[in-house]
């Protein structure tokens, strides 16, 4: 069988400390790999010494500086432009792969419909825990996600909401088709879970494959800039865009409708005042999410009922016996 070639695609701001940790690793396993493959990191418009490090240590890795800092989700598009196989793999700086990781996800894309193909992020290579992956629900008008657990040593794949795009790959040619990680969303948050539901809108599969490993850091960079509560708030507000681009079903928008005002007036009596900020916020971009909600819809073939009861409760859904 010839295996697919593979373009690892690493965004990176000012992480020179951390590839030098995760690079050997990858290295290792693409020199392990069958297929052909090729490494490259963009820099975010970083002001470390990255690129010197990398001519001096890792000359056959291809180097993109960006002239501004455009954020994560738009350094992937750019990575991805440059890149010249047909899986594309996003790797955060802070993710560091485990022998094997690669092998198990490239076999999934040998099924035409397999859009991405995620690794199970752990705390270290001893330490499992539970095996977390993204589920959804639509309640009191808001699009929720949260993550469902299952035993440690579980190994079937699993369909999931979303690949996270800091350790999955993606068939280029759909990547492609859905034009990338879009820019409505900013530097950070939401980018893969609007790219991986568009997919699923389509007919298209996102999986996690709990054999493949990596371990990760998460959230490290975002968090040495920014406080736990503009963090929040650039959660709520990409939320709020997300609904507003991506869900088409009336009902389900009615409620949206119906609730999201009084949320947003009683919250922040209980403590939850970065939601209604976040909403606030999202208004400012509300233009430019229904401009994006029209070219969605018209690509969409599967109604957003029929895609959020795929993705609602995994023991619910899948077969009991596997516990």
């Amino acid at each position: 069988m010839v295996l697919p070639g593979v373009s690892v695609i690493i965004t990176s701001w000012n992480g020179k400390g951390l590839l030098e940790k995760n690079l050997p690793p990858l290295v290792r396993v693409l020199r392990n790999y069958g297929g052909a493959s090729e490494v490259i990191v963009v820099d975010d418009a970083g002001t470390d010494d990255t690129e010197i490090f990398l001519k001096d240590h890792h000359p056959e890795i291809r180097y993109l500086l960006l002239p501004v800092n455009v954020g994560n989700g738009q350094a992937m598009n750019e990575g991805a432009k440059t890149s010249r196989h047909e899986i594309l793999l996003f790797l955060d700086n802070d993710v560091t792969v485990t022998d094997g990781f690669l092998e198990t996800l490239v076999p999934h894309f040998e099924d035409p419909k397999i859009f991405s193909v995620g690794s199970r992020s752990i705390s270290s290579s001893q330490d499992l825990g539970p095996f977390q992956f993204p589920r959804v629900r639509f309640r009191w008008g808001i699009f929720w996600y949260y993550y469902e657990m299952l035993p440690p040593r579980w190994e079937k794949p699993v369909p999931v909401l979303f690949a996270s795009a800091g350790h999955a790959a993606f068939r280029r040619k759909m990547f492609e088709e859905l034009e990338g990680f879009d820019k409505l969303y900013g530097r950070f948050y939401l980018e893969d879970l609007d790219l991986c539901y568009r997919a699923w809108r389509k007919g298209w599969t996102s999986l996690v494959d709990p054999r493949s490993r990596v371990i990760h850091e998460a959230a490290g960079t975002i968090r040495k800039i920014l406080s736990e509560k503009e963090i929040q708030r650039r959660q709520w507000r990409n939320r709020f865009l997300f609904t507003w681009k991506n869900i088409h079903s009336p009902s389900l928008m009615l409620q949206h409708l119906v609730w999201t005002p009084f949320e947003s007036l009683l919250l922040p009596f209980i403590g939850k005042g970065v939601f209604t900020l976040g909403f606030l916020e999202a208004l400012g971009h509300a233009g430019k999410a229904c401009q994006r909600r029209r070219w969605v819809k018209r690509q969409a073939l599967l109604a957003d009922q029929e895609v959020l009861k795929k993705l609602g409760c995994y023991r619910e859904n899948e077969d009991r016996n596997a516990f």
